[in-house]
């Protein structure tokens, strides 16, 4: 599975977005192995931002890529934009 383009920053990428706001996307890539994927963000200017597979609410851990979904933005523990509460729609 590609990475998606994470080599900036939170600061840098999150500047000006509003974080505890719902976001919408559609899910671009996931590896059902290690649990990661990747959500192009609808009004993100080609963001792509990364998840794992346990921020998706349902309790499933899977999802297929082209779902739409809804979820927050969040640091990951390294400082990079990740998507959190995944809601698919």
């Amino acid at each position: 599975m590609p990475r998606p383009p994470l080599g900036d920053d939170f600061a840098s990428i999150s500047a000006g977005m509003q974080l505890s706001a719902t976001w919408l996307g559609t899910i671009v890539a996931f590896d059902a192995l290690r649990g990661l994927g990747s959500v192009a963000l609808a009004r993100g200017n080609g963001v792509v931002v990364a998840f794992h597979c346990m921020a998706i609410d349902d309790g499933t851990r899977e999802i297929e890529v082209g779902v739409r979904v809804a979820g927050t933005l969040a640091p990951d523990a390294v400082g990079r934009l990740q998507m959190a509460r995944i809601t698919k729609l």
